[in-house]
């Protein structure tokens, strides 16, 4: 099993919904952006094309290709036989992008309140890991003893493979305080981008605090996506 580990971080609060009602959808600015990855395939291995790096991330806040200052969301991240990923991508950020399925910009959209990741500790380090390990394949027969008998075969247990399970079975994470205990915890910055499905993003971090629909126009599968952004206002707080 092949699991990659990386020293980095889904808990999201349904239920309160801000109504987008199809007759607002054109009162703000809808940003259309271009997303390449950065990953080529060649002769069947994927290669990193430095030449375009840049172009597989969008700034949040000034809607134009940037990477990993202040609020941006990155595309192109591979884990098995997914190859449209899309990452929260800002070091600190509490930022949580969600999927709320098939929709276009004439539908009327809920938007559920997204409660931001949780923020670390003093001391506290977090870990991401993503497994894509293929499972094992079936055993062949074994061959026969000398005398015509056939030989025990002590009984394995088969592994589960995850190559090809949906992102969120692909990706788990852990807290290391401290003291260092390992911590389980549910932080999963990833979302399979989907073509035609639109997004929610709450943009949170010691700066900014606020919502995004993010719809996905077209995809090219593993190559690049065409997205379009809009600012919303945030749902309603029933408590306040």
């Amino acid at each position: 099993m092949r699991t990659w580990i990386i020293g980095l971080l889904m808990t999201f609060s349904v239920g309160v919904y801000a109504q987008i009602p199809p007759q607002d959808q054109g009162s703000a600015e809808i940003y259309r952006i271009e997303l390449l990855s950065p990953w080529e395939d060649q002769d069947g291995k994927a290669i990193y094309n430095k030449q375009i790096a840049n172009r597989n991330c969008v700034d949040l806040v000034k809607m134009t290709h940037r990477c990993w200052r202040g609020p941006t969301i990155d595309y192109g991240t591979r884990i098995g036989v997914n190859l449209d990923i899309f990452q929260i991508s800002s070091p600190g950020s509490q930022t949580r992008m969600i999927d709320l399925g098939e929709y276009t910009w004439a539908d009327e959209v809920a938007v559920p309140r997204i409660e931001p990741w949780p923020k670390l500790k003093p001391g506290e380090i977090r870990h991401i890991s993503f497994n894509a390990s293929g499972a094992d394949g079936k055993d062949g027969e074994p061959g026969r003893n000398a005398d015509g008998t056939i030989p025990y075969v002590r009984p394995t247990v088969k592994r589960e493979g995850f190559a090809d399970k949906p992102v969120d079975k692909q990706v788990s994470s852990s807290i290391v305080t401290e003291s260092g205990q390992a911590i389980t915890d549910d932080y999963k910055p990833l979302v399979q981008a989907k073509e035609g499905h639109m997004y929610a993003v709450r943009v949170f971090d010691d700066i900014h605090d606020f919502y995004l629909l993010l719809r996905i126009d077209e995809i090219e599968q593993g190559r690049k996506v065409q997205v379009s952004i809009k600012k919303i206002d945030a749902p309603k707080d029933p408590n306040h």
